[in-house]
């Protein structure tokens, strides 16, 4: 987390304040990724029961929202999509809607017994020698049966692999999801060069912006103060952009499509139009990013309080600085820019 946006969200924990529950009517769910759209789940109209001794839609209904006072919610993104910020965001949203947060680190199904105390004793549990998937779901169950007995709600993130691998388990678990990504794919190269993870290291190295030299601070760099860039290697940011960009919209309509045909409530947005009011005081991009909010929560809420939202964030309005250029994360930009322009479905992922 950036030193810039702790203290703007140490800001918001000062001025923002929990407000009166006030029930307010559930607008229609729009689910957006890029141009995607899907129609009103099926499962949420009126319909007879086909056959007898089947719940009928409407105790289906009845039940699915008594769920939502209780279940698990999941974050589903990769990495350098945002997620960390998101999850903040939603436990605070939630928390403002009545629910009882478990606190926990941000990737409790990560296989790390930092992130999921219940991991340990997982592996103990599985006989031999413990497959990933298995030791996984089982740590994860564990939490989430912990978090139960306490009568809180745990959230966390997954990624979209992960959860397409255990959606089965999950969605018997009685899970609320929602899907975030991030729609400039050359900050998710960026970041991955810079962080050492998803594969950056392939690509290009992370540097010190003031002299060029190779460091190793990877993830440890976003509390470092430094200033460190992404070096890419010749040839490397072009393909990382195709690559990511392709992944990002094909893993987003395999998420929706398999969503509908499950017939669940869900919903999916990009990172800046959640977030873009954090960098402007321009008004109509506020009221953009609210009602993205109030789409990409109601999944999660029996009922969506538009007011909570608008409380949490108005003192986040354009408290941050614009987003930085390309060129001043970017070591080598003047090759990288040369690279994407020969490319003109490339050009728009540059910011100057």
């Amino acid at each position: 987390m950036t030193k810039s946006r702790a203290v703007a969200l140490f800001a918001m924990l000062v001025v923002s304040t929990i407000v009166t529950l006030n029930a307010v009517s559930k607008e229609t769910l729009k689910v957006a990724t890029n141009d995607l759209s899907t129609k009103p789940s099926p499962a949420s109209q009126e319909t007879k029961p086909l056959t007898m001794g089947l719940e009928t839609a409407s105790e289906q209904k009845t039940k699915r929202a008594q769920s939502k006072l209780k279940n698990a919610k999941m974050l589903i993104s990769d990495g350098c999509s945002g997620s960390t910020i998101t999850q903040d965001f939603i436990r605070r949203i939630l928390s403002a809607h009545g629910f009882n947060i478990l606190k926990l680190g941000y990737e409790s199904f990560n296989l790390n017994p930092r992130k999921n105390p219940f991991l340990e004793t997982a592996l103990k549990q599985i006989k031999g020698k413990p497959r990933r998937n298995d030791s996984q779901i089982l740590a994860y169950k564990l939490l989430y049966n912990h978090s139960i007995s306490k009568g809180q709600t745990l959230v966390n993130k997954i990624s979209p692999k992960a959860f397409s691998t255990h959606w089965d388990v999950l969605e018997e678990m009685g899970v609320d999801y929602v899907y975030m990504s991030r729609r400039n794919a050359l900050d998710i190269c960026v970041c991955s060069v810079r962080d050492c993870i998803l594969g950056g290291p392939e690509i290009g190295y992370p540097v010190f912006g003031n002299n060029g030299t190779k460091t190793d601070l990877c993830f440890k760099r976003r509390k470092s103060g430094e200033k460190i860039q992404a070096f890419f290697k010749e040839g490397e940011a072009k393909k990382c952009l195709k690559r990511v960009w392709q992944q990002t919209k094909r893993k987003a309509q395999a998420f929706l499509g398999e969503a509908s045909r499950r017939n669940q409530d869900t919903s999916s947005m990009f990172y800046h139009d959640l977030f873009a009011f954090e960098y402007t005081p321009d008004e109509k991009i506020f009221q953009d990013s609210f009602l993205a909010w109030k789409s990409f929560i109601a999944p999660l809420v029996e009922q969506v309080n538009g007011t909570i939202i608008l409380d949490i964030l108005r003192p986040a309005q354009n408290t941050l600085p614009p987003l930085a250029s390309h060129r001043d994360i970017i070591y080598n930009f003047e090759q990288v820019e040369k690279e994407l322009m020969e490319d003109e479905s490339l050009q728009e992922f540059i910011r100057y």
